[in-house]
């Protein structure tokens, strides 16, 4: 088991931005493969969700910057 260790607010929301690419890249790579109409729906609207996520950190770390 790993000991928590401190993080900052700012570690914290990189981490999530990073974690947040990596689910997009994930869900891109999926659609070229998915040929079912319904899945790629399901697929697009995570993508979506996933995209405001982002959107709110990269928010979140330009007025922590300000």
């Amino acid at each position: 088991m790993m000991a928590d260790t401190p993080v900052t607010e700012a570690e914290y929301l990189d981490r999530l931005h990073r974690a947040a690419t990596v689910k997009l890249d994930s869900i891109d790579r999926a659609c070229l493969r998915e040929s079912d109409p319904e899945k790629l729906a399901g697929l697009f609207a995570m993508r979506l969700v996933i995209l405001r996520e982002r959107a709110a950190v990269e928010a979140e770390q330009s007025r922590r910057r300000a």
